[in-house]
C-alpha cells in the first residue's frame, strides 16, 4: 500500500510539467497583472516581454488573482505577416520550472519592419498589445 502511494506521489512530482501544463488565455494573464512589451533586445532574436503569473506584480493591469502554485513553462511566438503572436504555457511549480516570471520570447529569423504584438488565446482570438519596430 505504501509503495503505491510513493509511486503515485513520485509520478505527480516528476510529471508536474507534463500533466498540469496549460496554455493560458488573455483573461487569465490579465488577472495576474498582464504583460508589458518592451521591444527587441540587443539580441535581434529576442523580444523583451515582462509578466509574472503569480500575480505579485502589475504590468498592464492591476492583479486581481494571486497564485503560488503556477509557474511559466514556456512563452511561444508565432510570426505571421506583420504580427507577432505570443502565448504563455504554465505548469505547477516544480524543480524544473521554479520561476513565475516572463522575460521574453525568441523571435528567430524575423525580418525588419513594424509588427503588432498580439496575445494569442487558445481559441485563436487575439488581443493587440503593442506595435513595435524590428531592426
Amino acid at each position: 500500500m505504501k509503495k503505491a502511494i510513493y509511486i503515485t506521489l513520485l509520478f505527480f512530482i516528476t510529471a508536474c510539467s507534463t500533466v498540469m501544463s496549460q496554455r493560458q488565455d488573455w483573461k487569465n494573464i490579465e488577472s495576474v497583472g498582464g504583460l508589458s512589451v518592451a521591444g527587441q533586445d540587443k539580441n535581434p532574436n529576442w523580444l523583451i516581454i515582462r509578466g509574472d503569473v503569480s500575480g505579485l506584480q502589475e504590468f498592464s493591469n492591476k492583479p486581481t488573482t494571486m497564485t503560488s502554485v503556477l509557474t511559466v513553462k514556456k512563452v511561444n511566438a508565432i510570426i505571421k505577416d506583420s504580427y507577432i503572436q505570443i502565448y504563455v504555457i504554465t505548469t505547477l511549480v516544480c524543480k524544473k520550472y521554479p520561476d513565475p516570471k516572463i522575460y521574453g520570447v525568441k523571435i528567430p529569423k524575423i525580418k525588419p519592419g513594424k509588427y503588432m504584438v498580439q496575445y494569442l488565446n487558445p481559441d485563436n482570438t487575439v488581443v493587440n498589445l503593442k506595435e513595435i519596430e524590428i531592426y
